[in-house]
C-alpha cells in the first residue's frame, strides 16, 4: 500500500490539497459487497460521483462552470480486527478542476471545506442511489 500511495502522490496526483473521504456501508450490506465485486464497484463508483456532484454544485455558486473533480477511491474490506467491514476510502482533491481549451494545464480553483450539511446531503444521496441498486 505504501507503493501505491508514494505512486499516487509523485505521479497521480496534481500538488493540490487533498481530502479523505469515508464511507462506512450498513451490515445489511456487507456481505454483498464483500462477495460480489461488481456490487462493490458500484457503490464506490456512486460515492464518488456524489463527492463530485455536491462540489460542481459547490463550485457553480462560486461562479466556476463546468468544474470537474479528481479523486482515488479504494475499497476496504475488513476492520482493524479483520472482522467483515466493507467501507470505502477515497482521496479527493478538496477543490475542482477547469480546463481553459487554450491552457496546456487544467486550472484548481479550491473550494472551502465542506459544511456537516454538505456531508449529510453527501450521504442521503448516496443511500438513495445506491439502495435501489440491482
Amino acid at each position: 500500500m505504501g507503493g501505491t500511495a508514494a505512486h499516487l502522490v509523485d505521479r497521480v496526483f496534481p500538488t493540490v490539497p487533498i481530502r479523505q473521504w469515508v464511507l462506512s456501508v450498513p451490515f445489511e450490506l456487507r456481505l454483498l459487497l464483500a462477495r460480489d465485486h461488481r456490487a462493490l464497484s458500484a457503490v464506490g463508483r456512486i460515492f464518488v460521483r456524489e463527492v463530485f456532484r455536491a462540489q460542481r454544485e459547490r463550485a457553480s455558486a462560486f461562479g466556476i462552470a463546468k468544474g470537474r473533480g479528481a479523486a482515488v477511491c479504494f475499497p476496504q474490506r475488513f476492520g482493524g480486527s479483520l472482522n467483515l467491514n466493507v467501507h470505502y476510502h477515497a482521496a479527493v482533491a478538496d477543490g475542482v478542476l477547469t480546463m481553459d481549451p487554450h491552457a496546456r494545464r487544467a486550472a484548481f480553483h479550491p473550494l472551502p471545506p465542506p459544511d456537516s450539511t454538505d456531508i449529510a446531503t453527501i450521504a442521503q444521496d448516496v443511500e438513495l442511489r445506491v439502495l435501489p441498486w440491482p
